[in-house]
């Protein structure tokens, strides 16, 4: 099999590239001469167009006068005195915590408590969207 490649490797030694022929340079030459002429650019046109007129609008809109005097709202107080925050007769956070740090029947005297002062009002208005599935609800709807 080398002795294959070897004949092959002496007949591309022998092979030299021939001359290329003056009709060959006449046909090359006029394929070159027949290229058009290197067109310009169209983008540049629009794009220029189109960054002014950019720049114009956002100048126009910083530099423009406002129209009437602008009325800020002044900010609503949100924040809740400290002291009804920590009021022990108030439900939250802070009451459960401590009854939870004091003998055991104080978080259920405490629970007692809060829902004694519910009992009066009526279910709490942050639960309405629950009230769809009382137990007259489910009792129609069967066993899942």
């Amino acid at each position: 099999m080398n002795d294959d490649f070897k004949l092959l490797e002496s007949e591309l030694a022998n092979l030299k590239p021939l001359a290329p022929s003056p009709p060959l340079h006449d046909r090359i030459a006029k394929q070159l001469a027949a290229v058009p002429a290197a067109r310009k650019d169209v983008w540049h046109l629009p794009l220029a167009i189109t960054v002014t007129i950019s720049l114009a609008a956002s100048l126009l809109v910083i530099f423009s006068p406002p129209k009437g005097a602008i009325d800020f709202a002044p900010p609503r107080d949100t924040s809740t005195p400290s002291t009804q925050v920590f009021a022990p007769s108030s439900p939250s956070v802070w009451s459960y915590h401590r009854a939870l740090t004091l003998p055991e029947d104080a978080l259920d005297s405490l629970l007692d408590q809060h829902a004694a002062a519910r009992s009066g009002d009526g279910p709490p208005t942050h639960a309405a969207a629950f009230r769809t599935f009382t137990s007259v609800n489910q009792a129609t709807l069967g066993d899942l």
